[in-house]
């Protein structure tokens, strides 16, 4: 689309006034109101009369006293818990129930096939994560199931600042209990805090519902170890797909050769995504260069330099009898069979021009052969 330069003028006068109306003097560089303010003067400190009491600066603030009578004491004033709500972070699927008063979490395993299943990967996730916090995972009883945790020892690094940093030392001591359900869907953890100490201490006592706030947050380092696992599972999940595919996209590949009145075609007996993958690493060793692919039509640009014998040598082929040039494949096929069709600036080429690239073409997608070192 195209503004005339009567058009364009007016936007850019309009800019310009819009500017000049944001700065000050005239000038975009400059705040509306000019830095004036950074040639201000201090204030005179304040003065208290002798008669009265200086203000105090105090680093605590304390909660004045509610009257006996007021009918809210308990959720206001010193009693107030100002800590943040326990929650589960859901990394994982299962979800976050109570059993007595005791926080549990229930991990799901729609794919389990049995309870022992269930029961043993919770048992691995237990001992590994016990391990990785310096603790070892020991059955204490079979009916629940309870296992002891051992000693778990977790470092925090609190930099405040160059000459102000340390480094605070969690112990904890828990026994976890299992439930696995009859299915082994789902199993549900419930871990009873033996022992908690941090250095310096953080707590005189362990009130129920500081022991509350901390079973909710070793739930919560729990999830996340699983959540590390299944991530790292899914990673090499993934990895080991992408070698499998790379290793059925090099097998053997039969290429065959057909005339229909004059017109030639190349036939390769696999997949189309199969065919064109081997092509892209067998063209370049013919000297082919592939310079454009468009997969949705099935088109492919080479270009082609005739490399030395001697590097075709370690393959077992011979140069191509063509002429450096650029030349156009036609790629499509349905199934198990895949169509290819050459062709230059001159159209498909003929069935005598094709045999020229053929022989070594279907050497290559046969053998995959590969230099040696």
């Amino acid at each position: 689309m195209f503004v005339s330069s009567r058009i364009q003028l007016l936007i850019v006068g309009s800019v310009s006034v819009w500017l000049s109306a944001c700065s000050s003097n005239n000038h975009p560089g400059r705040a509306l109101h000019g830095f004036d303010y950074l040639n201000a003067k201090t204030s005179a400190p304040l003065v208290v009369p002798a008669q009265y009491p200086k203000p105090q600066i105090a680093q605590d603030y304390e909660i004045p006293p509610l009257k006996a009578q007021y009918p809210y004491t308990h959720l206001v004033g010193s009693k107030v818990d100002i800590q943040p709500p326990e929650q589960i972070i859901g990394l994982v699927s299962g979800e976050l129930q109570m059993n007595n008063q005791q926080p549990s979490y229930v991990f799901e395993r729609p794919s389990a096939s049995s309870k022992a299943q269930t029961q043993q990967w919770m048992v691995t996730i237990l001992q590994g994560y016990a391990h990785h916090f310096g603790g070892n995972l020991v059955q204490q009883k079979a009916n629940p199931l309870t296992f002891s945790s051992g000693m778990l020892t977790e470092k925090h690094h609190i930099d405040n600042g160059f000459f102000d940093s340390k480094d605070i030392v969690y112990q904890s001591q828990f026994n976890y209990e299992l439930n696995v359900l009859k299915s082994g869907r789902s199993v549900t953890l419930i871990p009873h805090l033996v022992s908690y100490q941090r250095d310096p201490r953080e707590y005189d006592q362990l009130s129920n519902q500081i022991k509350h706030r901390i079973e909710v947050e070793e739930l919560n380092r729990v999830i996340a170890f699983v959540a590390n696992v299944q991530h790292a599972q899914k990673a090499r999940a993934i990895q080991r797909a992408k070698s499998e595919n790379n290793l059925a996209s090099m097998r053997p590949i039969d290429l065959q050769m057909q005339n229909n009145d004059g017109v030639a075609t190349l036939i390769a007996k696999a997949p189309v995504p199969e065919t064109i993958h081997s092509l892209e690493k067998a063209l370049p060793v013919l000297g082919f260069k592939v310079t454009g692919f468009v997969s949705e039509a099935g088109k492919m640009t080479v270009d082609y330099d005739q490399p030395s014998s001697s590097t075709l040598a370690d393959y077992g082929v011979k140069p191509v009898q063509l002429a450096e040039d650029k030349y156009y494949l036609t790629i499509g096929g349905n199934g198990d069979n895949t169509q290819i069709t050459i062709s230059d600036e001159d159209g498909v080429l003929t069935p005598a021009r094709l045999n020229k690239i053929y022989p070594a073409l279907k050497h290559l997608l046969a053998t995959m052969s590969k230099p040696q070192p």
